[in-house]
C-alpha cells in the first residue's frame, strides 16, 4: 500500500522526518544551528514535499515559520 506511494518522486522518510524537525523547531535555522548545508537540504526537502503534496505545507513568519493547515494535518499523521 505504502510502496507505491515511496516510489513516486518527492515522498521519502528523510523528508518527512526533516519536515517534523522543522516544524517542532519553528524555523530551518533551529532546526539545524550552525549547519548551513543541512539548512539547505532542509529547505528543498520541504519545498520537494510541497511539490509532491501538491500543496504549501509552511508558510514564512518572520525569521521563523508556521504551518499551513495542510501541514498541520500532515504533522499530526
Amino acid at each position: 500500500m505504502f510502496a507505491e506511494l515511496f516510489n513516486q518522486g518527492g515522498l521519502s522518510l528523510d523528508r518527512l522526518r526533516s519536515f517534523l524537525l522543522v516544524a517542532q523547531a519553528g524555523a530551518i535555522a533551529r532546526a539545524a544551528p550552525d549547519d548551513l548545508v543541512r539548512q539547505s537540504q532542509f529547505s528543498r526537502q520541504i519545498r520537494e514535499l510541497e511539490v509532491f503534496f501538491g500543496t504549501e505545507l509552511t508558510q514564512r513568519r518572520g525569521k521563523g515559520i508556521v504551518l499551513s493547515p495542510a501541514g498541520k494535518r500532515l504533522a499530526m499523521l
